[in-house]
């Protein structure tokens, strides 16, 4: 990490290196003191970092080889500074401010739990914070074995543990025991519906049918009973408990209610734009151009959001350019037609967000037009399964 820092600080350049002797010309740059690091390949070249004042000496080591370099990005602070040297403050202030963020980076900041489904987030950090971790803590005091150990043991659905530090974040992964169910295959229980309907179909794998094509039934009803009885002929001879299994589909209606006015209003961009630039930690923002908003009306854009990193590592804090557009409000009107083209789109949405699998069989919609606006009622007709297991009380 603090080789890292040191590397920032310095400045240096990731190079493109190409040629037939390439390995020829890492070992004739190492040799001569020349301080390279991070070397991968791709595509056929190497790419590896230089230091500012070992880059200046490549050039040597490149005619001898025959090999030839490019730079493809230059990294830290010498770099940065230059690019904002008009402002005298903001280059003076960058050295403390690196220092600074290197210092918060030396603690945990977030943690995040992954896997984990029947045991809550929240149950999770407050037996971290028992154990005295939490945001702020400093990371060197945490034994992520043995967190790991301890939340295995405290938590009895938790079967395995993975406790792991990245840059200030605490990432814990889990998996989880699994589930017992509420009954066995063999449990007693009955089938009943869940939702109102008209029945299509009912398809009885064991257990007593109640229910045949054409019934109305209702949210709880139940349609395949448990108990079966035992016949001799017509007599009857006894009764016999089972868990019922059966698939039963039903025809269900759903209604949406939608309306779109005939004069609305539409933002107008006027070309007038200006910028944010700023960086962020955590709640604390320190602005580096901060504009003087006059827009009556405008819309705010992220441009771009990038994490601040040394080296490999990656910092708390995020340097953000936002945009400020202006616009004015100009007045419209739209016809009936393409108020219900409107509308239909938003049917489409009604349907896709709050209807499950299943056939439609039919959709209508009625139209009515009131108060400059354009209402619609439309009702879907779907045949899906509503069939569900449920405990016997007997």
């Amino acid at each position: 990490m603090f080789l890292a820092l040191w590397n920032y600080l310095k400045g240096y350049v990731i190079i493109k290196v190409s040629g037939f002797s390439t390995e020829r010309f890492i070992n004739m740059a190492s040799y001569r003191g020349i301080y390279i690091w991070d070397m991968k390949t791709y595509d056929g070249y190497i790419y590896i970092k230089v230091s500012l004042s070992g880059f200046k000496l490549l050039k040597e080591c490149a005619r001898k080889t025959g090999c030839k370099f490019e730079i493809v990005n230059r990294c830290g602070l010498p770099f940065f500074v230059y690019r904002y040297r008009k402002r005298k403050l903001l280059a003076l202030g960058i050295p403390a401010f690196v220092i600074f963020i290197y210092i918060l980076s030396s603690f945990l900041w977030k943690i995040d739990v992954v896997g984990n489904d029947r045991v809550l987030d929240t149950s999770i950090i407050e037996m971290l914070e028992k154990e005295g971790i939490k945001a702020g803590t400093l990371k060197f005091k945490v034994d992520t074995k043995d967190i790991a150990k301890k939340l295995i043991e405290e938590f009895p659905d938790i079967s395995w543990a993975s406790v792991s530090l990245k840059g200030t974040d605490m990432i814990i992964k889990i998996s989880e025991t699994i589930e017992k169910t509420d009954m066995e295959d063999n449990t007693p229980s009955d089938i009943v519906a869940t939702k109102d309907g008209i029945i299509e179909s009912v398809a009885v794998s064991s257990g007593t049918p109640l229910v045949s094509q054409g019934d109305v039934i209702y949210k709880g009803d139940v349609l395949v009973s448990g108990e079966i009885i035992l016949k001799d002929g017509e007599e009857e001879v006894g009764r016999q408990l089972t868990s019922a299994k059966a698939k039963v589909f039903a025809k269900i209606w759903y209604e949406f209610y939608n309306e779109v006015p005939l004069f609305y209003t539409e933002n107008i961009y006027t070309g007038n734009e200006k910028n944010d630039t700023y960086f962020k930690f955590k709640d604390i923002i320190i602005n580096i151009l901060s504009p003087n908003i006059l827009y009556e009306n405008f819309d705010k854009t992220v441009v771009y959001e990038n994490k601040l990193s040394i080296g490999d590592y990656d910092l708390p804090i995020s340097i953000i350019k936002e945009k400020y557009m202006e616009y004015e409000v100009v007045d419209k009107e739209r016809t009936e037609d393409e108020a219900k083209s409107i509308i239909e789109y938003k049917i489409e949405e009604n349907i896709m967000d709050n209807i499950p699998e299943g056939d439609i069989v039919q959709k209508d919609t009625e139209y009515i037009v009131k108060d400059n606006k354009v209402y619609a009622k439309t009702t879907v007709a779907v045949i899906e399964r509503i069939d569900e297991r449920r405990l016997r009380s007997e």
